[in-house]
């Protein structure tokens, strides 16, 4: 064995195998957690989404998972009036060209899908009330955690008019 090689430096360093190793050192960092999610969800085939052809709506419908309130509650019927909204909206901006990557860029900070997908997943939710000192409903975003809120609103054109607002207020962290 050569001394000098880094399978026996490590090993030194460590003391042991590197089963010994990653068992003495697991959950003592948040990097090593974050790879083992990430090796768990590859091994289990699915945990990253695969977003296939198609439209570029699709493609932006497929990414995003839509979380719902619970099965007949008064909030979860408003929140399907939203998503049929948000997907008209998709449906327009494709038409007109429009700022697909300026939505993606607005809900996750990137401007393209990078090759291994995002993790977390991005998510859709619902603003069902007002924050304080707030006259109408913007959607927002949490960029950390991919997650888009969208606000719930009885007209498409009310939709449609504060996601364009929204888009066209936020440059994507000052990217143009």
């Amino acid at each position: 064995m050569e001394h000098g090689g880094l399978r026996y430096q490590t090993r030194q360093h460590f003391g042991g195998s590197s089963s010994k190793s990653r068992k003495r050192l697991s959950g003592q960092c948040w990097v090593s957690k974050a790879f083992e999610t990430h090796r768990r969800r590859i091994s289990l085939g699915g945990g990253y989404h695969h977003v296939s052809g198609g439209s570029s709506t699709d493609v932006l419908e497929q990414l995003f998972e839509i979380r719902l309130s619970a099965v007949g509650s008064n909030k979860r019927r408003a929140e399907e009036c939203v998503v049929a909204f948000w997907r008209d909206y998709l449906a327009d901006v494709e038409e007109q060209e429009g700022p697909f990557g300026g939505i993606l860029a607005f809900a996750t900070g990137a401007n393209d899908i990078p090759p291994l997908g995002f993790f977390p997943l991005p998510s859709v939710v619902f603003l069902h009330e007002l924050p304080l000192r707030q006259d109408r409903h913007l959607p927002t975003t949490n960029t950390c955690i991919n997650c888009l809120q969208l606000p719930v609103l009885n007209k498409f054109e009310d939709f449609k008019e504060t996601m364009d607002f929204a888009l066209k207020n936020t440059q994507g962290f000052g990217q143009e």
